[in-house]
């Protein structure tokens, strides 16, 4: 007596059936397998495709910036740039500048003390 319930023993009679139910219905049991392997695919690809796409948006939106780098700091001074590179939180320190950078920092100079004089 395997079943506790009703105190009889199907399990053959049911192994008999499924076998018999399954070789009758061979191409039903083939497209449903066949679905399921394509739906497990399907969301794989899916799923890596969604994450792969995620890092490419982010490298081009660092690139954008104009590097890979994690931070960037604008419009430093030669001593503050020798601050940073010296510190011990930083491993590495990339050093770039506009080529009139010098130019437009006089610019502005002239422009603010331009802006003194009217103001008197």
């Amino acid at each position: 007596m395997n079943d506790i319930l009703f105190g009889n023993n199907n399990s053959k009679v049911i192994t008999k059936l499924s076998k018999r139910y399954f070789k009758k219905n061979k191409v039903r049991n083939l497209a449903a397998l066949l679905a399921i392997i394509l739906t497990a695919f399907l969301f794989t690809s899916i799923t890596s495709l969604a994450f792969n796409m995620a890092s490419s948006i982010q490298l081009s939106l660092q690139m954008q910036k104009g590097s890979k780098a994690d931070g960037t700091l604008g419009y430093m001074t030669e001593e503050q740039y020798e601050q940073l590179v010296n510190s011990d939180f930083v491993e590495q320190a990339g050093h770039r500048r506009m080529q009139n950078y010098q130019k437009l920092q006089k610019q502005q100079e002239a422009q603010k003390s331009m802006l003194k004089c009217w103001s008197l």
